[in-house]
């Protein structure tokens, strides 16, 4: 083992039960970020990463989130191999597998269209599985009732505002009058943390993803609005998401009204959040351009898939 090792970095390690017998091996101990450990043993890296103690739960529940990653289709998940926690120096900690990965933000920037679109292609595929898997969660939600209480509280917060404008009239109008699509919607296992952060490309072309903090069901349809605010910028990527996802099918019109209906509350609420000066989903800058892809909502067919 290396001489000039962080020796406050291997005293940590060594409280793990996953290192202790490999000790010995020890090649590399890394500080790779403020609370993260990258340890090679013989030519294999693993991560430690510390957490406060009081993290423990929530890395206990995303160990559970792991494992049904792991039943995905098509995903690489992370391998996790240990989670416990260190009282003497309050942390709770999580071993996992060391990868080489980028964001799928960084890397649309540096590929080209047609990259983008098999990237897409591949990560439609992803979704889908995730949408189609089965789980033992209560899957007896009324997803119209779920909708409406949103829609309500959403509409009870913009009439609070003193700023309306054009686009206000035309959200809640839409919003309004289109609410019973949601009607009789099959509810399936959510994503819902689409992003260009949260998915994660490693090893040129494979998928992980991350942000799943817990199982919820819905309208599979709603996680479509998180690919309209990648299209902004990548159409391509977008183009090849949904297309995979459908597959041969022809993509219904209904598909297109739920997603637009599930686009105009999400612009509305984030004017309501920036007017209110919380963080909001979407920038006025996305907004903007969102707002152009369904020209106004006279279309229900964003401008990158027509």
């Amino acid at each position: 083992m290396d001489k000039n090792m962080n020796d406050k970095s291997l005293k940590i390690i060594k409280r793990t039960k996953f290192f202790i017998d490999k000790i010995d091996r020890i090649k590399v101990i890394e500080d790779i970020s403020s609370n993260k450990i990258r340890v090679k043993v013989d030519d294999i890296s693993y991560v430690l990463g510390l957490y406060n103690i009081n993290d423990y739960d929530n890395l206990k529940n995303e160990e559970k989130i792991n494992n049904y990653l792991k039943e995905i289709d098509l995903l690489d998940t992370l391998d996790l191999f240990e989670i416990g926690i260190m009282p003497d120096i309050n942390k709770s900690y999580k071993v996992f597998e060391y990868r080489n990965e980028i964001s799928l933000g960084e890397y649309l920037d540096r590929i080209s269209k047609e990259e983008a679109y098999k990237i897409g292609s591949k990560f439609g595929s992803i979704l889908k599985n995730i949408h189609i898997k089965k789980i033992d969660k209560n899957n007896n939600l009324d997803w119209y009732k779920n909708v409406e209480t949103k829609v309500n509280f959403l509409l009870y917060r913009h009439g609070l505002n003193k700023v309306h404008d054009n686009n206000d009239y035309i959200l809640v109008d839409y919003l309004m009058n289109n609410k019973y699509i949601c009607k009789n919607t099959t509810c399936n296992p959510l994503y819902q943390n689409i992003s260009y952060k949260n998915i994660r490309i490693f090893d040129k072309d494979q998928i992980d993803i991350r942000g799943l903090k817990e199982i919820k069901v819905g309208d599979g349809v709603s996680d479509f609005v998180n690919i309209n605010k990648i299209a902004i910028k990548h159409p391509d990527f977008a183009i090849g998401v949904i297309k995979s996802y459908h597959g041969n099918d022809v993509i219904s019109r209904k598909f297109y009204r739920l997603l637009s209906f599930y686009q105009a509350y999400f612009i509305l609420q984030s004017l309501v959040d920036i007017r209110d000066n919380k963080k909001s989903y979407l920038s006025e800058f996305e907004i903007e351009k969102i707002l152009n892809m369904y020209d106004n909502f006279s279309e229900i067919i964003p401008s990158w898939i027509r």
